[in-house]
């Protein structure tokens, strides 16, 4: 828990100051470009974040990485302050809060389509989306995922809610109002 909102709070302490200099998809950019550089290279997090590392050592190196991916200064600042509160062992966390609350300023929702086949899952997840968008007034990020175990139709995951469409689902509901 403790972590949660250490995380949460550095999110929101980054995204005041993205909104103010309109950086947001670029901090969203290279905060995810940083954490998979570093995720590629067995053991670089682990030294980054390593707090018996002197901090000198570990700014210059993601003063480094920085310059080689051109990162904006923003979020090599950031990052910089991590170091200096040694807080960078959370940065997974603090990037996936930064993604969740950047969402809800830029209006955007994510909603999960579980469909049986992932390729005829697509059309059905671009009109859901087209559907969710209209009602909500707001951008949908749709995400497709296969699940195996369904026979076909879907489940829509969306604004904490759950639409059951599967046959299954739906089977089960005749079988009920059937035994009735």
């Amino acid at each position: 828990m403790k972590d949660y909102k250490i995380s949460k709070r550095y999110a929101k302490a980054l995204l005041r100051l993205c909104i103010a200099e309109k950086k947001i998809s670029t901090a969203r950019s290279d905060l995810k470009n940083f954490i998979e550089v570093t995720n590629q290279q067995r053991g670089l997090f682990l030294w980054i974040a390593d707090e018996e590392v002197t901090r000198q050592k570990r700014r210059a190196l993601v003063s480094d990485l920085a310059g080689a991916l051109n990162m904006d200064q923003l979020v090599v600042k950031f990052l910089d302050v991590l170091i200096e509160k040694d807080r960078m062992r959370y940065i997974k966390s603090i990037e996936h809060s930064f993604n969740e609350l950047a969402d809800e300023v830029e209006g955007i929702v994510k909603t999960r389509v579980v469909v049986a086949d992932k390729g005829s899952g697509k059309d059905v997840a671009d009109e859901i989306g087209k559907i969710f968008s209209s009602l909500l007034k707001k951008q949908i990020n749709v995400i497709i995922e296969e699940d195996s175990s369904m026979i076909g139709g879907a489940r829509i995951y969306s604004h904490n809610r759950v639409w059951d469409l599967s046959i299954s689902r739906t089977l089960s509901d005749m079988k009920e109002s059937l035994c009735q």
